[in-house]
């Protein structure tokens, strides 16, 4: 109700607004597929490090747009953004690497025994 009275409308697709739908969407997604059985264990971490990325690019990316109704936030430089990615990049990969060989290591003992 306050966005109506404020701006006028309730939705405008406003690169923010969107965002923010983006995250609750993303955590739907993760919630939803939790609750049917769909994904346990890495699957899940892996969805929450990735939701990590959806959340910075909400916050930050978004304003690298430099388009849209709010006129505060916009971004300059936007190595910080860039330097995120890459260190969640890197993590996820890290992480699926250490999950995959860890995986072959269980499968080749159960081979020897």
């Amino acid at each position: 109700i306050w966005a109506n009275d404020s701006w006028g409308r309730f939705w405008g697709w406003d690169p923010k607004e969107n965002g923010a739908l983006l995250i609750v969407l993303w955590c739907l997604i993760i919630l939803h597929s939790r609750l049917a059985g769909w994904m346990t264990g890495w699957g899940l971490h892996i969805m929450s490090i990735l939701g990590g990325s959806v959340v910075v690019f909400s916050w930050w990316g978004v304003n690298m747009l430099e388009v849209g109704l709010h006129s505060y936030g916009f971004i300059e430089g936007a190595s910080t953004v860039y330097y995120f990615y890459f260190v969640t990049l890197v993590a996820t990969g890290v992480g699926v690497a250490a999950w995959l060989i860890e995986r072959s290591s269980k499968n080749a003992r159960l081979k020897i025994d």
